[in-house]
């Protein structure tokens, strides 16, 4: 009971308790008070999507770029593939061996009947 008694002993001195702050406090809160709040500034979204872009675009192009530089390197540093052809001659059944006519060779291929 004596903590109720307390309690409501004290919210009743202070209910109507008032502060008056020094000449000092006044001032200070004044100039406070003069100074004009500044907004912050929003982040520039925009100019952050724009940078973003060109990011990636300057590493595509550059993607690009190096891929088919690389490419033109290999195809002009390796060698002339010529074909090689092997195959049988439908019109006089003989294989061919891919050699010069002068070192051909060709063989008969027996017919199903």
């Amino acid at each position: 009971m004596e903590e109720k008694d307390f309690g409501r002993i004290i919210k009743e001195r202070l209910e109507n308790h008032e502060i008056q702050p020094s000449k000092q406090v006044w001032d200070k809160i004044n100039q406070q008070l003069d100074v004009p709040m500044v907004a912050p500034k929003a982040f520039p979204w925009k100019l952050a999507i724009w940078i973003g872009s060109a990011i990636v675009l300057v590493a595509a192009l550059t993607t690009v770029w190096l891929m088919q530089s690389s490419t033109k390197e290999e195809t002009k540093h390796s060698e002339t593939v010529v074909p090689h052809t092997q195959g049988i001659s439908s019109t006089d059944n003989t294989v061919n061996t891919g050699l010069k006519e002068s070192s051909r060779q060709t063989a008969d291929i027996p017919q199903k009947e």
